[in-house]
């Protein structure tokens, strides 16, 4: 089991690459574990490197309070930590600036030991590989043992990678790292949508939530009532209900805890709905909810590419 220590050490040198000199943004909410902070900390002073830690209370509808805007200025890296996810606005602006930036929203300890060690190259290569074949398919089809039959039509657009590598200007990668989603093209996808896998920021879910896809939107919900905080996020405002993403896990070492990693088990399918401005999409929403699916396969244009719950490529 790798220590905290070991963890950050692998984020600084090895992942963002910080090097002597460089401004490094550690920001986190209150709700998050203080020690991932320090750990972190350690290392970027260990580097030559100049720590700005910044923790803040809470959010604002989904943004920071306007004091902190500023901390985001003449930084070179940026760890961000939340516990509970900010808008990816900030990224933009600052890699736009040439920034980078690693979003590691929801991590926690036990999560952080098991996925930050793995073969990152390796996982790079195979991220690749399925991005370009999901920026080439024109029909997806993904289905599960539970029910699931949804069909959808894509639209050549780029793949975002979680390689977990953050070593050029203006990257922006995630931790933990091994997964890659593309946005289909809105409002067509249709069909059934079971979750019996995670919803992202409740847990696990206790059996099968039944959803009905036309046009693109969550039109129907079984079973509503026991998973409050699925309906609000599906109606904080009119597009938050459209299925805005598709993705794979690829993670060797993460696994189905109920958490931010569940996505990145590998083999494992999962649907987003709401903002997918992050893939290349054209859905502005305040809202953006990940729902993973247990053994689910994913066909492009015809050909199984993960195939109950095993990547084939």
């Amino acid at each position: 089991m790798t220590t905290l220590a070991e963890a950050a050490d692998i984020l600084v040198k090895f992942c963002a690459k910080v090097a002597p000199g460089e401004r490094a943004l550690i920001i986190s909410d209150k709700a998050q574990d203080p020690q991932i902070l320090e750990a972190i900390k350690k290392v970027v002073e260990s580097e030559g490197a100049e720590p700005r830690v910044t923790v803040y209370e809470s959010l604002e509808d989904g943004r920071l309070p306007q004091r902190y805007k500023s901390v985001f200025d003449d930084v070179d890296v940026v760890f961000a930590c939340s516990a509970e996810p900010f808008s990816y606005d900030y990224f933009y602006e600052c890699t736009a600036k040439g920034a980078r930036v690693i979003s590691m929203f929801r991590i926690n300890i036990p999560t952080l030991l098991r996925t930050v060690q793995i073969n990152y190259e390796e996982l790079a290569e195979e991220l690749e590989d399925l991005g370009k074949r999901l920026q080439k398919a024109r029909i997806a089809e993904v289905k599960t043992p539970a029910g699931t039959n949804l069909v959808m039509e894509f639209a050549g657009r780029t793949a975002r990678l979680a390689t977990g590598l953050a070593h050029n200007k203006g990257d922006l990668t995630f931790i933990p790292a091994g997964l890659v989603a593309v946005a289909p093209k809105e409002f067509t996808a249709k069909g059934r949508l079971f979750v019996d896998g995670t919803i992202i920021g409740a847990g696990r879910v206790q059996k099968p939530i039944m959803c009905m896809i036309q046009r693109g939107r969550l039109t129907d919900l079984a079973d509503d009532q026991a998973y409050p905080l699925l309906r609000h996020k599906l109606s904080r405002d009119e597009d938050a209900n459209v299925l805005c993403e598709v993705g794979v896990g690829t993670n060797p070492k993460a696994k189905l805890v109920g958490g931010a990693e569940d996505e990145r088990v590998r083999g494992t399918v999962f649907i987003g709905f709401g903002d997918n401005t992050l893939f290349g999409g054209k859905i502005k929403s305040v809202s953006h909810l990940d729902v993973t699916l247990l053994k689910g396969t994913l066909i492009l244009d015809g050909e199984p590419v993960v195939e109950a719950g095993q990547i084939l490529v």
